[in-house]
Order: C-alpha cells, then sequence, then structure tokens
C-alpha cells in the first residue's frame, strides 16, 4: 500500500459522512407543520373528523414510519387519551372508461391526515407529532369542541358470552351477510352500490372485504410504493357500508406465491426469495407492520370496521411452515393491538376443512373461523351433498375454544374450485338457505357465509335468503341466553333437528333431510316427511311457541302451552316437549320462549 494515499482516503471517509450528516441534517431542518384543516370545521359525536395536515419534509417515501411519521395524541373530554397514526393520501374521482369500467384516477393535492369520530361533546386537545428518518420530531398543538350527537359503538366479543359478539353499547350483533370480497374487472368498485343496497334491503349487516392484488390492494408494485387508489377505493366501500349499516371484516391479503410485482419479490426489491420469508425475515415483517399502521390509519375510525383479517387461507401459500407462520400471526396481532386505539377484533383464516388447535387457542384471535366447499374430487363430495351436514360438521370442536365461530366461507365449487358450479348446481339456493340455518342452529355466530356474491348470490338474486334470518334473529337475546346447541330427537331417520338451548329461549329448526341441493339438481322425488314429532328437555313451565317460515320469514303460527303440555304436544312429557310439527317438505324453524318459571321456583 502506498501510504502516501492514506490522507487522501481518510479525507474521502470524512467527506461522505460531512456529506450523509449534511443531508440529515437538511432534512431535519425541513420538517414542519405548516398548517391543520378540520374538516367538518364544527364536528359531532358519532360524526366523522377529518384533520387535512399542511406537513412538509424529505424522505424516501411516505409509506414507512421509519422514514416518516405522523402521530396524534388527542385528550379527550373525560381525560382518556387516544393514539392516532396519521397517513398519507389524495383525493380520486371515477373515471367512466367507453367500455362502462369506473376507476379511480388521482386527482390530488396529496396530503396528511388523521381521521377519528369523537365519542363524547366537550373539548379534544390535539398534538400532532411528526417525525422523519434522521430522528427530528416537530410538534403543533390545537383543540376542538364537539357538538352533540349519537355514538356509534364498536364491535367486540361478547362480555357475558364469549361464543357471540356484541357491541359495546351491550347490544348483539349477528353476523347476517356474506363475502363480498371485490369488484370484477367490467365493473369496477361502483358495484358495491348495488350489492351492499341488496344485502341491506334483505337484512344483511355484514361483509367481507379483501386487500388483493387486483382491487383494493394499496401495497404493490416496488416496496415503499402504495397505490392510493385502490386506497380510495376501500374509503369508497366502508362509506357505503356506514350508510348501509353493514360492518366488514377487512382481510388484509391473500397471495400464495411471490408474483412478479410483488412488492415483498427480491429481484422487484423487496427482501424474499420465497414467500417463506415473507414470515421470516425482519425486512418483510418491518413492510408489513407499516402495511398494517396505514390500514389503521386510515379506516381505524370506523366502527363499521368489524374486524381485521391478517390473511385469508393463509396455510394454502406455498410451503407452508405452520409454527413460522403462527408465530408471525402472533407478532401481526399484537403490533395490530399495540397501534389501533379503538382495539379491533383479529383473527386469520385457514384453507378447506383446515383446523389448527394451536391457532385458535392463541389469545391474539379473537374467534375462530372455518371453510367449507363441496368439491367433486375431494372427500367432500360425499357429505357436502347435504350442506347442513358439511357445515355442522366442524362446530362441536370449534366452538370448545370458547371464542365466536364462523363458518366463513361455503358453497359449491367445480374442480378448479370455481364457484360458477353453483349457478348450474343450484340456482334456487338450497344449499345457501340449509347451509346458513345449520350453522346458526350449531351454534355459530352468524349464518355460514357464501362465497360466490356476483356469478351466483347477485346472479340469481339470492339475496332474498338473509331475509327470514334478519327477521328471526332481530330480538334473540343472543349474548344472555348462553346458547348449548343439541340435536333433537325425531320420529323419522329423515329428519333432522338442530336447536340451541337458553335460559329463557330455546330456537329449534326442523328439516327434511332430502331437501338437498344435489337431490333437487339430480331431479330426485323429495317425498314430505309426515307426521313429525320432536322431542327434547326442557323445564316444566308456561311457553309461547312461535312456528317461522324459513323462506318469508314471517310467523305462520303461535301456541302456548300449559304447565306442560300445549298445542303442540302428543303425550304427557313432566321433563321436556313432544311437538307435532305434522308434514314437513323442506324445514320450518321454531322460537320457544318461556313465559313463567315453574311452580314453586324462585
Amino acid at each position: 500500500m502506498d501510504y502516501c494515499s492514506i490522507p487522501i482516503l481518510l479525507t474521502s471517509a470524512m467527506l461522505i459522512a460531512l456529506s450523509f450528516a449534511l443531508s440529515y441534517s437538511s432534512e431535519s431542518d425541513d420538517l414542519r407543520i405548516n398548517g391543520v384543516r378540520l374538516s367538518p370545521e364544527k364536528p359531532c359525536v358519532g360524526q366523522l373528523l377529518t384533520l387535512h395536515i399542511d406537513m412538509q419534509g424529505t424522505w424516501q417515501t411516505v409509506f414507512w414510519q421509519e422514514e416518516a411519521s405522523l402521530d396524534a395524541d388527542i385528550v379527550l373530554p373525560d381525560g382518556a387519551i387516544w393514539y392516532i397514526p396519521g397517513f398519507y393520501t389524495a383525493d380520486c374521482e371515477l373515471v367512466t372508461s367507453d367500455d362502462g369500467r369506473s376507476t379511480p384516477r388521482v386527482i390530488g393535492p396529496a396530503e396528511w391526515q388523521v381521521r377519528l369520530i369523537p365519542e363524547s361533546p366537550g373539548n379534544h386537545q390535539v398534538t400532532l407529532r411528526a417525525r422523519n428518518r434522521a430522528g427530528r420530531t416537530v410538534e403543533k398543538k390545537l383543540e376542538f369542541a364537539a357538538g352533540p350527537g349519537t355514538r356509534r359503538p364498536f364491535i367486540r366479543v361478547s362480555r357475558t358470552d364469549p361464543h357471540y359478539f356484541e357491541f359495546d353499547d351491550g347490544r348483539p350483533y349477528f353476523a347476517n351477510g356474506e363475502n363480498i370480497c371485490w369488484y370484477s374487472a367490467s365493473g369496477g368498485v361502483p358495484q358495491y352500490q348495488r350489492w351492499f343496497g341488496r344485502l341491506a334491503e334483505n337484512g344483511g349487516n355484514f361483509a367481507r372485504v379483501h386487500l388483493c392484488r387486483w382491487a383494493f390492494g394499496y401495497e404493490w408494485g416496488k416496496p415503499g410504493e402504495y397505490r392510493l387508489d385502490h386506497a380510495w377505493e376501500v374509503d369508497y366501500v366502508l362509506r357505503l357500508a356506514e350508510e348501509k349499516g353493514i360492518y366488514i371484516k377487512l382481510c388484509g391479503e391473500w397471495f400464495r406465491e411471490l408474483e412478479d410485482d410483488n412488492p415483498y419479490r427480491k429481484d422487484n426489491g423487496g427482501p424474499c426469495d420465497t414467500i417463506r420469508d415473507v414470515f421470516r425475515s425482519e425486512e418483510a415483517k418491518r413492510m408489513w407492520r407499516n402495511r398494517l399502521r396505514y390500514a389503521v390509519a386510515r379506516w381505524g375510525y370506523s366502527p363499521n370496521i368489524m374486524a381485521w383479517e391478517l390473511w385469508d387461507e393463509i396455510d394454502c401459500i406455498n410451503e407452508y411452515e405452520r409454527e413460522t407462520v403462527q408465530a408471525w400471526e402472533r407478532e401481526m396481532s399484537r403490533y395490530l393491538r399495540s397501534i389501533d386505539p379503538h382495539d379491533h377484533l383479529v383473527v386469520s383464516s385457514l384453507g378447506s376443512f383446515a383446523i389448527e388447535p394451536d391457532l385458535w387457542a392463541m389469545p391474539e384471535m379473537d374467534f375462530v373461523q372455518f371453510h367449507g366447499y363441496h368439491h367433486p374430487s375431494w372427500y367432500s363430495n360425499e357429505f357436502g351433498r347435504d350442506m347442513a351436514a358439511l357445515v355442522t360438521r366442524p362446530l362441536s370442536l370449534l366452538r370448545r375454544f370458547g371464542k365466536p365461530v364462523f363458518i366463513s366461507e361455503f358453497g359449491l365449487v367445480d374442480e378448479q374450485w370455481w364457484e360458477g358450479q353453483m349457478a348450474k348446481s343450484d340456482p334456487e339456493g338450497v344449499n345457501f338457505h340449509n347451509g346458513m340455518w345449520a350453522a346458526i342452529m350449531a351454534g355459530c355466530a352468524g349464518p355460514a357465509h357464501m362465497w360466490g356474491w356476483e356469478v351466483y348470490v347477485d346472479a340469481f338474486d339470492l339475496w332474498r335468503h338473509h331475509l327470514p334470518i334478519a327477521r328471526f334473529a332481530a330480538d334473540v337475546p343472543w349474548t344472555t341466553e348462553q346458547f348449548v346447541p343439541f340435536e333433537a330427537w325425531t320420529s323419522s331417520e329423515g329428519v333432522r333437528a338442530l336447536g340451541l338451548r337458553g335460559a329463557t329461549q330455546t330456537l329449534l329448526w326442523v328439516q327434511n333431510k332430502a331437501h338437498t341441493w344435489w337431490n333437487v339438481n339430480q331431479k330426485r322425488p323429495i317425498s314430505p316427511q309426515e307426521n313429525v314429532q320432536v322431542y327434547f328437555a326442557m323445564p316444566p313451565g308456561d311457553y309461547l311457541i312461535e312456528r317461522w317460515h324459513t323462506y318469508t320469514g314471517e310467523i305462520t303460527d303461535t301456541y302456548r302451552t300449559g304447565e306442560v303440555m300445549g298445542a303442540l304436544h302428543a303425550n304427557a312429557c313432566r321433563d321436556g316437549l313432544i311437538m307435532k310439527i305434522g308434514n314437513l317438505e323442506k324445514d320450518v324453524v321454531f322460537k320457544i320462549i318461556r313465559q313463567s318459571p315453574p311452580a314453586g321456583s324462585t
């Protein structure tokens, strides 16, 4: 080595270090919050308030908190504090092409925002805190007064019965809806106007939406680049859900391999060689935390976000490693809870018929989910011909975790797992109908959630199957009855009788087992079950019995019992009810409501 070169090398190193120092100094100096505008200027309780923030600085990406972050500390009138992350966005407008498809176009200008909904009237003190990668922090303080209004409650696991959900004001929430995960390429996001409209018209109050590559997925492309047009589409759907009284389970991802433009793929600038690295790489996990932070910042204000779902059918990824993925689910769930001021529910999901007891036992998973389909070459080909049997098959096991349970996907698929199979196999929705009612009576926290919203449910206008359930479930005290599922004795092997026994109410669904989608499709004769009787244990007392039509949601008859016997009884039975149902073509459902305690009880 030529020793004369050392001073030059040292000088070069010093210049490089000085260059970085000057760069960081420059970044530190130019970070500022110039001003804040409130929309609306005079907010009310229960109304979305947006803080439009003129925040300036230098950063490589505005979507990673390590580069640039904005947080709001909000002191509420009662002294409690919300910690709400801010986010970067730009407004969009829908543009309709010649072929009729509507797509959003960014119209700007871009800005930072903080979103919240005041929950109580009075003065709110806000501290906005901006930080850049150089570590510089600047603050701006303001305050606003919220006028009176109606608070909008969030959904929780019930405090009185953890098998069900409730709003945090104590009212039960029964999730009557289905998967409406994305729009079609030909229609665009305005399709949700029809889908949510039809769902709400029929009493539906739940939908699942995916943040997927072709619709809604905002983290796609190069690392650190977010799709503001896709994020705006989520805004659009969420606003519509709020108008229609629909609560969304927002699913964060579904991909099963690293596509070319996947931001986690190494040759696209990401940190991962394989999809397994998404769950193992610290850099990938850092990126994912930023993805979650953006979702919480942008949509976490809303009570109409029912839950965050981490990943759809996460065990279906290539080269799945159960322990690695479960550790990732635990880590991301905990991170979500640490940044979400409203503590939305968190869950994940598994592929068809998969059950991982150690996953569902995690305290980080707020409820349990199950997917199951009739597939022509799977083992479900046989038992899936009776959809009531398919959806109830795992429920006795899943309820043992002491959490709410969803049958969160079900239906009929072909060899390629395409849901269009239902269109030709069951245009009347027999599998839809039976699957929903069976799930309710087996103890789910809502009817089973159908897959195939566009090519099946909407194409054949099967939204009507939600309406009778909405009417039947409306006044059921789901969270206070301590319902226990049971299967009643029937006078014929051709009859299924599933029920929920509660403290003051018992619900009972009685079905002709022959009335299945398979038998209807095969044009097999379906004979009515004659002179059907059903027996189940009940304490002595006086009961009002309502007979409901499962296709209209109307009460078709009411009966009253005496101390033990009544019009529906075939003979005296001091330890239960023997109900005469008559001839049964399809199915019928009952509410059996206790009117008085037995003599001598307190």
